[in-house]
């Protein structure tokens, strides 16, 4: 691809899956799954630690960098909004926080109903392993809500 292009999103029509499964076919880099398949992956998803990154992925538009850049000081979960102000991305094997892309990046998030309820159990529970892990517990002003709290904030 020619420098300064961006790969264009395609969307995981089912012949596309077969296609896939049969010859190993990837029709672009960008690759999103329809509404369908979205709810089949949440669903099978609802147990999993890192379930409200994957609604606030599905249900935002947010970029991963940008959803993973968060803070609690960034989600005011009363007014159901999250305010991007950062991201986290990969430099080679290096993880850096970065200002977002652009600057209509910086911008405030409506959170569903949903996802709400979900960020404010999540943080119940991140809560609940800060106060079991005590004096093992570092807090990280860099940590994103969404990281699990044994990789993010607990000391190894």
């Amino acid at each position: 691809m020619p420098a300064g292009r961006s790969a264009k999103a395609r969307v995981w029509t089912w012949e596309r899956v077969r296609r896939w499964r049969t010859a190993g076919e990837v029709p672009s880099p960008v690759m999103v799954w329809t509404p369908q398949q979205t709810s089949i992956f949440l669903k099978r998803a609802g147990r999993h630690e890192q379930y409200a990154l994957f609604l606030l992925l599905a249900f935002t538009g947010m970029r991963r960098g940008e959803a993973v850049g968060l803070r609690w000081a960034d989600v005011d979960l009363d007014a159901k909004v999250v305010h991007v102000a950062r991201q986290v991305v990969q430099n080679g094997w290096e993880i850096e926080e970065t200002e977002p892309k652009s600057e209509s990046s910086i911008r405030p998030v409506m959170l569903p109903d949903e996802l709400a309820i979900e960020l404010a159990r999540y943080r119940q529970r991140q809560d609940a392993a800060r106060k079991a892990a005590a004096d093992g517990w570092a807090d990280s002003a860099g940590c994103s809500p969404l990281q699990t709290a044994v990789g993010c904030t607990q000391r190894r």
